[in-house]
This record gives C-alpha cells, sequence and structure tokens, in this order.
C-alpha cells in the first residue's frame, strides 16, 4: 500500500489530550448548585433550573464516559501498532542477520 502511514505519536497525543479535557471537565460539578425557589426568585423557574442542573450533569456524565472510551481506545490502537511495528522489525531484522532458512539454501 503506498502512502500507508499511521502517526502512532500522534494517537497518543490524541488519546492523552482527551483525558486531559475530560479531567478538566470533570471538576467543574454543578450538582451541588442551588436550585431552590429563595435562589432563583419563582418555583416555577427554580424547577426548570432543576430539571436543567439535572440534564446537564448527566450529559456531562455520559461525555466523560464516552470520552474515556474513545481514549482508551485511541491508547489501545497505538499500542497495537508500536507492537506490529516491532515484531515487524524484529522478524526483518532477524533473517538479515541469520540469512535464509536452510530448506531455502541451494
Amino acid at each position: 500500500m503506498d502512502g500507508f502511514a499511521v502517526d502512532v505519536a500522534a494517537l497518543e497525543r490524541a488519546a492523552a489530550g482527551i483525558d486531559d479535557v475530560l479531567d478538566e471537565i470533570a471538576v467543574r460539578d454543578i450538582s451541588g448548585l442551588r436550585c431552590d425557589e429563595s435562589v432563583a426568585g419563582d418555583g416555577d423557574l427554580a424547577g426548570a433550573l432543576a430539571v436543567f442542573c439535572s440534564a446537564w450533569q448527566r450529559g456531562v456524565g455520559s461525555l466523560i464516559k464516552d470520552g474515556r472510551e474513545m481514549a482508551a481506545r485511541l491508547a489501545v490502537c497505538a499500542a497495537t501498532y508500536r507492537t506490529a511495528e516491532q515484531e515487524t522489525r524484529d522478524t526483518i531484522v532477524g533473517g538479515v542477520v541469520r540469512g535464509p532458512a536452510p530448506a531455502a539454501r541451494p
């Protein structure tokens, strides 16, 4: 395949970058935000704010869970490529050092 290449370091950086962003998002918890009428000034507004905050927190939780899975899969892909490259390199170098197999010699 001419022109096919995988930038393994880029996969590793992407995985680490996703984890870093998710770490930052995870510390911004709004579950402790007061949503009662005394804070919102109105019962209906307080109810709407409570529903919004609950939905927001669930959404952020899902985002973090999915993002962690994506980062983990990128890291596995990078490790798989690194292993395949090393095994191929070892096979090629081993063949050059040892020479052809005995059955292949004339």
